[in-house]
């Protein structure tokens, strides 16, 4: 990230577009996803501990540089800083996302280690629109990038080892890179907890309110890690 002082409007771009979409961005080389350190752009909404859900969206890649640390697509993780560089801690998380220019259908990052899905068949560029989806269950989280196969083996670790109480589940960027994310939909299916009712309640851009607008209303903001 380059320190808190770097957490800024112009290094870190957010835009709604009418159509429900949203744009993040990241530029001036802020930001990575790297063996010992994360800075991301994220858009987020805070869900319980335990929640299970299905989250998903198309993204479409309007520049990307050619990096091993540039990254995006959905993630659901542990802990989250607002507007902050933290040096401390890193939390777990699971990522329905590109990393080390397109090798890997998804990652994730556990006890402060990168965990990589299964080699990527199918590798997306600048232009290009891909559908995103992660879905988290009682047995861990199934991420999907692209028409690569959905990648589950590994990413069965709850994300409460920094936040015992809540996850945080949505859409990021990092290291010169802007996307933007359409057709974001959050399907929430119920508790992982034993002995929890069933049942399911759903949110879809741009029927309102949408994902997009309470995550902007409610949590607008970049971390950094």
């Amino acid at each position: 990230m380059g320190g808190q002082d770097k957490i800024t409007a112009e290094n870190f771009t957010a835009q709604l577009g009418a159509d429900g979409s949203i744009t993040l961005g990241v530029a001036n080389n802020r930001g990575k996803i790297a063996g010992s350190s994360d800075g991301i752009m994220m858009y987020y909404v805070q869900l319980p501990a335990g929640t299970t859900f299905k989250l998903s969206a198309t993204a479409t890649v309007n520049s990307m540089a050619a990096n091993n640390q540039v990254s995006f697509g959905l993630m659901a993780r542990d802990d989250l800083y607002i507007d902050t560089y933290v040096a401390e801690t890193m939390g777990d998380y699971v990522a329905a996302g590109t990393r080390n220019q397109g090798a890997f259908a998804g990652f994730g990052r556990k006890s402060g280690e990168l965990y990589n899905a299964p080699a990527a068949t199918q590798v997306y560029a600048v232009g290009d629109t891909l559908k995103l989806e992660i879905v988290g269950s009682a047995d861990g989280y199934t991420v999907t990038y692209g028409d690569n196969a959905p990648a589950s083996a590994g990413f069965d670790y709850p994300l409460t080892a920094v936040d015992s109480d809540y996850i945080y589940v949505g859409f990021y960027v990092s290291r010169n890179c802007n996307v933007t994310f359409r057709d974001i939909a959050l399907e929430v299916t119920g508790s992982a907890a034993a002995g929890s009712a069933g049942g399911a309640a759903s949110a879809q851009a741009p029927a309102g309110p949408s994902l997009v607008e309470e995550a902007w209303t409610a949590v607008r903001g970049w971390i950094g890690i």
